[in-house]
């Protein structure tokens, strides 16, 4: 099957956010340091999400006029922000709504990130364009976590934020490249 070549520019970049991208569970390791007992952080976890629907539920719209590309490049440099925010805040007072911030990530990217697919590829193939974007999150997830697991015990838990923000910030950096209106 022949991937067309702004998708191919676009999964580029979409493996480089991928590799800043580790699991969430360092988000909830760093609650823990900050000073938030453990009984709290599902409830802390279900804020977030609360937050991730309203964003997503307001932004969609937005979106489609704001441009899918930009709502992406927004959501990246928000994330690369968080991590970043994360990894230079200690006090609880600021760790806390630095982490419900991430969910607006959400809001302003899982939609349009898929959205961009579909902008992408043509419609015989779109089946494939959303495999192939699956399939490069997947493949990227593992040594995401495993490069922020080791930066967290080799170096320090902030390094390992401050390498994913800038990894993010490099990612939407790149897809202006990418993907071109």
């Amino acid at each position: 099957v022949s991937v067309p070549v702004g998708l191919k520019r676009y999964l580029f970049a979409v493996a480089v956010f991928t590799l800043a991208n580790s699991t969430d569970m360092f988000l909830l390791l760093k609650l823990k340091a900050s000073g938030v007992a453990v009984a709290w952080i599902p409830s802390l976890w279900a804020a977030l999400h609360v937050v991730k629907v309203l964003s997503a539920a307001y932004w969609g719209p937005v979106a489609d006029r704001f441009g899918r590309r930009n709502s992406v490049i927004l959501g990246w440099v928000l994330y690369g922000a968080v991590y970043c925010g994360l990894g230079l805040s200690t006090r609880l007072s600021f760790v806390l709504p630095i982490f419900l911030l991430y969910g607006v990530f959400f809001g302003l990217t899982e939609g349009p990130e898929k959205a961009l697919v579909a902008d992408l590829t043509p419609e015989s193939s779109r089946g494939t364009g959303y495999g192939l974007f699956h399939l490069t999150q997947g493949i990227g997830a593992l040594p995401a976590s495993l490069l922020f697991g080791a930066l967290w015990k080799a170096v320090s838990p902030q390094s390992a934020f401050m390498v994913s923000g800038i990894l993010a910030w490099v990612a939407a950096v790149m897809l202006p490249w990418a993907v071109r209106e």
